[in-house]
């Protein structure tokens, strides 16, 4: 699903379909730069009260 290009939202988004890319559980960016082929991972947390408080629990 194509949510934004060139700087602003794509035409063809539809509050609907947005909606749906953020109620999966994982959400996959892409960004083309137009500079070749590389490809990087970046994992991180939504930071909700559970993953911090099991966390804290962890590091205390």
């Amino acid at each position: 699903m194509l949510i934004a290009e060139e700087g602003a939202r794509a035409a063809s988004y539809t509050e609907e379909a947005g909606q749906a890319a953020m109620a999966d559980r994982d959400l996959i960016i892409e960004v083309n730069l137009n500079q070749g082929s590389a490809v990087s991972s970046l994992w991180t947390t939504d930071l909700s009260y559970d993953y911090v408080k099991i966390n804290a629990d962890y590091r205390t």
